[in-house]
C-alpha cells in the first residue's frame, strides 16, 4: 500500500498516458504541449480531459496512439510509483516520457520519473528524482524479457521493446503529432 497522503492507498500495474510533452498539467484539458521534438505532445487521458475515440481517430489515429502504459509500484510504501487512483505521474498515469531525463520505457537513467517521496534506483530501472511530481515512465518487471505492455485506444495490446527509439517512443504516446511510425517488434 503506498502511505503518502493519509496513507492505504493500493498499487496497480497500469497507467493512463498523459502524453509524453511537457508535463501532467501542461496537458490540463486538452493542452498539447511540444516535447523535445517540437511535436505536439497530447495524451489520451489527462487532467480534466479525455479525448473521445471520434476525435482520436480524426488525430493520429486509435491503432496509432497508446491509451494505457505498463508500470511498477514503488519498491517502499512512501514510493507512491504504480499506485492507483492517485492521479500523478508515475502513479496512475505517464506523462512527459521520451522528453528530457526520462527516455524510453524501463530506462535506467537516474530521475527519471518525477514522483515526490520515490527510491531512486536506476540499476533496477526505477530511477527517480524524489523532489515533486512531474514525469513517469512506462516501467515493467519482465525481467530478461525487455519490454512493456502498452494497450492502443484501438483495444489491441502490445508489447514494446526497451529497445525503441526515443522518437518513435515519443509519437507512440501523443496523441496528435502527426508522424507517422514504424515499429518492429
Amino acid at each position: 500500500m503506498g502511505n503518502r497522503a493519509s496513507g492505504n492507498w493500493a498499487r496497480g500495474s497500469y497507467a493512463a498516458n498523459s502524453g509524453p510533452g511537457g508535463d501532467a498539467n501542461g496537458t490540463r484539458d486538452g493542452n498539447s504541449p511540444a516535447g523535445g521534438f517540437g511535436r505536439p505532445g497530447g495524451g489520451v487521458m489527462c487532467v480534466n480531459y479525455g479525448i473521445t475515440l471520434p476525435a482520436l481517430s480524426n488525430q493520429d489515429g486509435t491503432s496509432n496512439t497508446i491509451m494505457v502504459n505498463h508500470v511498477r509500484a514503488g519498491p517502499a510504501a512512501n514510493d507512491m510509483r504504480g499506485t492507483w487512483a492517485f492521479g500523478l505521474p508515475g502513479c496512475s498515469t505517464t506523462a512527459a516520457h521520451a522528453v528530457g531525463d526520462c527516455y524510453t520505457p524501463n530506462d535506467s537513467g537516474c530521475c527519471s520519473d518525477d514522483v515526490r517521496g520515490c527510491n531512486d534506483a536506476p540499476t533496477d530501472r526505477m530511477g527517480c528524482w524524489n523532489g515533486d511530481y512531474g514525469q513517469g515512465q512506462a516501467r515493467s518487471e519482465h525481467n530478461g524479457k525487455g519490454m512493456v505492455m502498452a494497450a492502443y485506444a484501438d483495444g489491441s495490446v502490445r508489447n514494446i521493446q526497451n529497445s525503441v527509439t526515443q522518437d518513435v517512443w515519443y509519437y507512440m504516446n501523443s496523441r496528435n503529432d502527426g508522424i507517422p511510425y514504424t515499429y518492429d517488434q
